[in-house]
């Protein structure tokens, strides 16, 4: 897969999980819960090198919070599994983007 597809696959996952925690009209904690994964979608758009991983990064809490959900959480099911899928493939995608460019997570 090229750079741009890949980069486009991230941001689509990134737009899905803030449309799930934004709609329907959820809690001030899923607006708050949005605002990270909205500035790594605007972030997105003009990406740095390391991009991708601190999408795979940011992605981890909002991995267990959907699995949690699936369990036994207040939300209900067809969100949380969104929620989680688009958040796994986020992760997965942001770290496959920031390896076709040929960048390092390396300090």
């Amino acid at each position: 897969m090229t750079p741009g597809l890949i980069r486009s696959v991230t941001l689509a996952c990134l737009l899905a999980t803030v449309a799930v925690l934004l709609w329907p009209p959820q809690s001030p904690v899923g607006i708050a819960a949005a605002l990270p994964v909205a500035g790594a979608l605007a972030v997105g758009l003009r990406p740095g090198r390391r991009w991708g991983g601190w999408v795979a990064a940011l992605m981890i809490p909002y991995l267990t919070v959907a699995a949690m959900n699936i369990l036994a959480g207040p939300m209900s099911r067809l969100p949380a599994v969104v929620l989680g899928i688009a958040s796994a493939l986020a992760f997965i995608a942001g770290l496959g983007w920031t390896r076709s460019i040929g960048a390092t997570l390396k300090g």
